[in-house]
């Protein structure tokens, strides 16, 4: 396990002492509760009972908080913009940036995640963490739920000035022959194949269904507002937000999301000139 301190670096004249505490016991709270060999088995085909080891928990900390520091920055560079977030597709790599929104930037974190094994995991232990943390601490803000949730439903309309969406439409199980498009990967036998390459499904009707999640994703999104995606992704984003006369701003920074590896960044959303 990392020895890193669960403490995101937010200027000390913002930060309240005990959200802070409140932010590491929650994090570290987690760690402990978490049924690593079961999400390893849920990210792997098989034999994933050690894929979460000691050492690569302490790596997934490390990447998660480094990614939630970033947030933080860009969401207190925003002006005049609401205080409530929307997360799609929430993982392990999600709990650090929605635990440094929720609680110790006081915002309003909608979380949305189709049914499966690790969002299961991930609201049991949750729930048992917040009960814990609240026991030990006395009540306060905490992470928010994470349940099954469709995007598009009335607990994930309205307006929202950040939305993270990371990883989602490359998902080698749910868009697997986009995924293998974004990802260059040819299946076959060939000299060019690439072993990682699914070699299912339908690219036409994978990049439709991509196309409108993202532009149902973005529906609420304000200006100025902050998008946290992929760099696979951000050619569909800057689609759907031109229909709606909003321009995107990417940073040249990105850092690697956790697991996937994904470039990530926190663009800039902003109407169009």
């Amino acid at each position: 396990m990392s020895s890193t301190p669960i403490e995101p670096e937010t200027p000390a004249d913002t930060a309240n002492p005990q959200n802070l505490e409140r932010f590491g016991a929650t994090l570290g709270s987690l760690m402990q509760e978490l049924d690593w060999a079961l999400l390893g088995r849920a990210y792997c085909w098989e034999d994933g009972d050690d894929f979460f080891g000691d050492e690569d928990q302490g790596q997934l900390l490390d990447a998660s908080l480094a990614i939630a520091t970033d947030l933080g920055a860009s969401l207190g560079r925003l002006a005049r913009a609401s205080t409530r977030s929307l997360y799609v597709g929430v993982g392990l790599a999600e709990l650090a940036p929605m635990a440094l929104e929720s609680i110790v930037l006081g915002r309003e974190v909608v979380a949305c995640s189709l049914d499966g094994e690790e969002v299961r995991e991930l609201g049991r232990a949750r729930r048992a963490v917040v009960a814990k943390v609240d026991g030990d601490l006395g009540p306060g803000p905490s992470l928010p739920a994470i349940e099954p949730a469709e995007l598009g439903s009335s607990q994930t309309g309205g307006r929202y000035s950040h939305l993270w969406f990371v990883s989602v439409i490359s998902d080698p199980e749910a868009f697997p022959a986009l995924h293998d498009s974004l990802y260059d990967r040819v299946p076959g036998a060939g000299d060019h194949a690439s072993p990682f390459a699914t070699g299912k499904g339908n690219l036409k009707q994978d990049r439709a269904q991509a196309e409108a999640l993202v532009s149902l994703a973005v529906q609420g999104l304000e200006a100025p507002g902050l998008l946290t995606t992929t760099d696979e992704e951000l050619p569909f984003f800057r689609d759907a937000l031109a229909a709606r006369g909003l321009a995107l701003v990417a940073p040249e920074h990105a850092r690697l999301s956790p697991i996937v590896g994904d470039p990530l960044r926190h663009c800039h959303v902003e109407v169009a000139q």
